[in-house]
């Protein structure tokens, strides 16, 4: 488990923490016999309909075959300042692919 507090005053954004907050928990498990994993991060906002959540699952899939630690992942997003750019926009449903390098 993990938890996390930042402060993002910014002269350009000045309500951004209004839409993603002053910090996230994320929660995860890692089963390293049977190569896969996931976590759960959670961002709330000032208001309650402001808020992130994002869900990943990792697995040893490109790893088995090239003989390294690479995992295939798939997450899915939902809610405000997936991107700095449009952090006042809601995305309501993003999922996205690819590979993940652990240490």
């Amino acid at each position: 488990m993990q938890i996390a507090i930042k402060s993002r005053i910014s002269k350009e954004n000045k309500d951004i923490e209004d839409f993603v907050g002053f910090g996230a928990i994320t929660v995860g498990y890692e089963n390293t016999k049977e190569n896969l994993g996931f976590d759960v991060m959670y961002r709330p906002g000032k208001e309650l309909d402001k808020y992130a959540v994002n869900l990943s699952f990792y697995f040893k899939f490109l790893g088995v075959i090239l003989k390294s630690n690479p995992y295939s992942f798939i997450e899915v997003f939902s809610g405000y300042g997936e991107s700095i750019i449009e952090y006042n926009k809601k995305q309501d449903f993003v999922i996205r692919g690819g590979i993940r390098f652990f240490n």
